[in-house]
Order: C-alpha cells, then sequence, then structure tokens
C-alpha cells in the first residue's frame, strides 16, 4: 500500500512542500508548491501525512573535534563545554552529534549545534501540536545527506540563502565545517573567492582535507566556484544534472526536500523530551477537562447525596498506590552513586583547567576575524606569565599556572594601499578586544603589506 511522506523546506521568507509517495520501497514526487512563510501554517492543516522539515538559519554551528570516548552523558557534557568556549554560542542550545571514529579512549565527533529559539522560531509555523513532526534539521545536513548518495569523497556545497551563500563542507556524509558568505562580500570584486579561499585553507590547516569536488545549487554559484577549479584541483558539479526528477530545473528548492528524507536520526532536531513536553501538554489539557467535569458531578452528588467516605477512602489507597509506583519508577533513573563520583571526578578535572588561557579560543576568533586579503606567515606563542595554584584533584600540591599567552603574528596584506592600511588597522582594533596589544607594525610596498603585532592575550580573565 502506497503511503504518504510530506516534506517541508523553509526559507526566511518562503516555504516550499512536497508529497513523496512511498510504494514498494521506491519514492516519487507527486507535488511540490511554494508559498509565503505565514501561509504554511494553513496550507499544513490539509496535509495529514507525517512530516519532515529543514529550515535555513545563519545560527546554526557546526564542528569537529576529539573527546573522550564514554558514556553518551560525559561525551555530550565534553562536547557542550568546547562549544561554550568558543563564545559564538550563548543561551541554552540544541547538540547533536555523530561519532566519526574512535580510537582507543578518545572519539572522533562531527557535532551540530542549535540555539533553542531558532527552533521554537520555525515549530512556530509548523504547528507540531496538530500533527507529528517526524524530523526537524538544517538545510546542511539534509545536503550533506544527499551528497553522500553521489560520492565517497570529500566534498562541498555552495548553496543560495537568502541572505548570502551557504558554504558547507562534508567528509563521509557529515558536514565538518560551514560558514555563510554574505551577499555585501560577494558584491565586492574577487570577495566570494577571497572568502573561499581562506575557508579552503581553513579546512587543509585544521580538518585536514580538502573538498575533492564542490557542487554548485544555481549558475551564479557555479561562475564563482570556477576560478577555484584549476587553483586547488577541485572538480565542479552543477546538482541539476545529479537529480532525476521531473522537478530538477530548480535543484535550489528540490535538493534539500529530498535530503530531508535521507537525514540520519541522530541530528534530528525534534527530541524526545519536545516530543514528551507535547504529549503531555495535550494529556495535562484532557487531564483538565476531564477534572473540570468531575469536579462538577461530585458538586452535585454533594447537593444531592452527601460524600461517601468509603468512596474517598478507596481514592485515597489508589491515589497512594499510584505515587508509589511513580515513585519507584523515578527511583529506577536515579544515577548510581558510581556515576555520581564518576560526574564529580570529571568536573573537578575541568576546575584545574578553568582559569588557564586557552589558545584553541584565540585560534578560533583569529580564523573568525583575519581581514580575508590577510595571509598568516608565522605565529609565535609563549607563555607570558605564571603563578602557583592548588592542583586539583588531590594531592593539595602547587604547579605553575599560566595566566596570559606572548603572542607574535606576521603576516601579509594585499591589494591597494588604503584597502589593506585600514583592514590592518581595523584588525588591530579588533584584537585589542581581547588582548593587550604591546607592539604593531605596518609596511607597504609592491602591491603588499607586511605587518607584525605582538599581544598578550587574554586581556582579562577568561571566563571558565
Amino acid at each position: 500500500m502506497a503511503k504518504k511522506i510530506a516534506s517541508v523546506f523553509v526559507t526566511d521568507s518562503k516555504a516550499h512542500i512536497a508529497l513523496f509517495i512511498s510504494k514498494k520501497g521506491k519514492l516519487r514526487i507527486e507535488s511540490i508548491s511554494s508559498r509565503p512563510l505565514e501561509g504554511l501554517s494553513k496550507a499544513l492543516e490539509k496535509i495529514s501525512s507525517p512530516l519532515i522539515a529543514s529550515f535555513t538559519t545563519k545560527d546554526a554551528l557546526f564542528g569537529t573535534g576529539e573527546f573522550p570516548t564514554g558514556k553518551p552523558t560525559f561525551m555530550e557534557l565534553h562536547i557542550r563545554k568546547a562549544v561554550t568556549e568558543t563564545g559564538i554560542i550563548h543561551g541554552p542550545f540544541l547538540l547533536r552529534y555523530h561519532i566519526k571514529d574512535e580510537r582507543g579512549n578518545f572519539s572522533q565527533v562531527a557535532y551540530q549545534v542549535l540555539p533553542f529559539q531558532e527552533r521554537d522560531r520555525i515549530l512556530q509555523y509548523l504547528n507540531p501540536q496538530e500533527r507529528p513532526v517526524r524530523g526537524l534539521f538544517t538545510p546542511q545536513v539534509s545536503l550533506a545527506a544527499l551528497i553522500s548518495q553521489w560520492t565517497n569523497e570529500p566534498a562541498g556545497s555552495v548553496y543560495p540563502a537568502e541572505y548570502g551563500y551557504e558554504c558547507t563542507f562534508f567528509q563521509k556524509g557529515s558536514v565538518v565545517y560551514s560558514r555563510t558568505i554574505s551577499l555585501a562580500a560577494i558584491q565586492e570584486p574577487g570577495g566570494f573567492q577571497s572568502s573561499m579561499e581562506e575557508t579552503l585553507r581553513f579546512l587543509k590547516q585544521n580538518q585536514g582535507f580538502t573538498p575533492a569536488i564542490l557542487y554548485a545549487f544555481d549558475e551564479e554559484g557555479l561562475s564563482l566556484l570556477s576560478p577555484l577549479k584549476e587553483a586547488y584541483n577541485v572538480s565542479l558539479a552543477p546538482t541539476q544534472e545529479m537529480l532525476v526528477s521531473d522537478y530538477r530545473d530548480n535543484p535550489v528548492i528540490l535538493a534539500p526536500l529530498i535530503g530531508n528524507l535521507l537525514v540520519p536520526p541522530e541530528f534530528n532536531l525534534m527530541d524526545e523530551g519536545y516530543t514528551a513536553e507535547l504529549k503531555a501538554s495535550q494529556w495535562s489539557k484532557k487531564l483538565y477537562l476531564s477534572a473540570l467535569g468531575l469536579s462538577l458531578a461530585i458538586l452535585l452528588l454533594t447537593l444531592q447525596q452527601g460524600i461517601s467516605l468509603i468512596g474517598l477512602r478507596h481514592q485515597y489507597i489508589q491515589a497512594h498506590d499510584n505515587l508509589q509506583k511513580e515513585v519507584g519508577q523515578i527511583l529506577k533513573i536515579q544515577p548510581t552513586e558510581e556515576e555520581i563520583q564518576g560526574m564529580i571526578h570529571f568536573l573537578k578535572l575541568y576546575q584545574a583547567f578553568q582559569h588557564q588561557p586557552k589558545l584553541d579560543r584565540f585560534l578560533f576568533w583569529l580564523s573568525t576575524h583575519a581581514p580575508p586579503r590577510a595571509t598568516i606567515t608565522q605565529m609565535k606563542v609563549s607563555p607570558g606569565g605564571t603563578q602557583n595554584t592548588p592542583q586539583i584533584p588531590p594531592p593539595a600540591e602547587t604547579m605553575p599556572r599560566v595566566t596570559r599567552l606572548q603572542i607574535e603574528i606576521e603576516g601579509k596584506l594585499v591589494g591597494g594601499y588604503y584597502d589593506v592600511k585600514e583592514d590592518f588597522y581595523t584588525f588591530v582594533g579588533d584584537l585589542e578586544k581581547i588582548a593587550m596589544v604591546s607592539n604593531s607594525r605596518f609596511d607597504y610596498g609592491q602591491g603588499e603589506g607586511e605587518f607584525t603585532i605582538k599581544a598578550q592575550y587574554p586581556k582579562g580573565q577568561e571566563e571558565p
């Protein structure tokens, strides 16, 4: 028997809905429609099929890292700590991760982070209280799932959004890095190419790979990527040719709608907690109405015949038994003493490092704030100050603690004098917000500027 599945792709202003028919393990598209975002809720009222959706957002963060292998609770704690230390995400956030490789006591992990408020922003249009939302994803993971069907090689995609191009890079079907190149950067001469070259260098240095294939979803994206083909020895692929469908003339819409159906469950943003919360909300409404009806019935019975003490005693015994069962269930999920001690020990280990200056934070800041025209040719790092602090965990011995790092950066800026000079002073001004700049030098000649900056990082005390 044929089954219908609804796939939705939401942008900042529009919503696209595709109805798929699944029969004997094969999928075909019955229809695709588009409408303003404000009209999505009304359109979904006519759909009773299970719903899967993805949505564009500038607030998603993707990354990879090596974390201690262990129970999911402890691994998630490690990842959340690393994400918090980047300083990019503020407030409560959703975390989804996939273990790419396990090597002894450590695992290589690809993760995705999204603020809760971003998910809730989209759910107000999907209205999950009225129909089940089986899956909710970002288009980056939807495109990764789709592209993994086309190639096993490291790949990247350049996807046109309303606010610029989402440049996403995949390895073994997992998103390892994603960044947005804004419309303003694209409109500058060479702005897109410069940003992409910076990104490809970052991937080579930090992820250890360069994509073999770059997929474009529109003609402009394919044109913007062309200069990179020979410079970085990558293949370019227009996705229109990869989509076998009557609707393939519009891969910008079709690709995420198909990719939604292929995403592995570990990146589903509709977690069990949210589903349980919805069920509890619906159940509480029913309970309220039932309780209201029961209260009216009891009131009438009281006025007519009085309350039966035997009935009250029976209700008390039944409520007491139910409470005992609930307490028993709670005690079953309570962590053991061994798990509690393990958590305490883990937190103490973090305390030993929470006031140390963190080079990874500075490197991340540098990768996101260095001018597009800049090339860092050399960076020296040395301890800038030490003091003694009690060692945790015991014994209470003393150990030297580095309070600041002495950093020296050398680099080049290519371009016209006034442009690169402005870039340099803007960069120094940004650096002074997080570090104490003690010396800076800028020399210009023959179409490029050379610079040296010396600073102590951090400027103040870092947050743990």
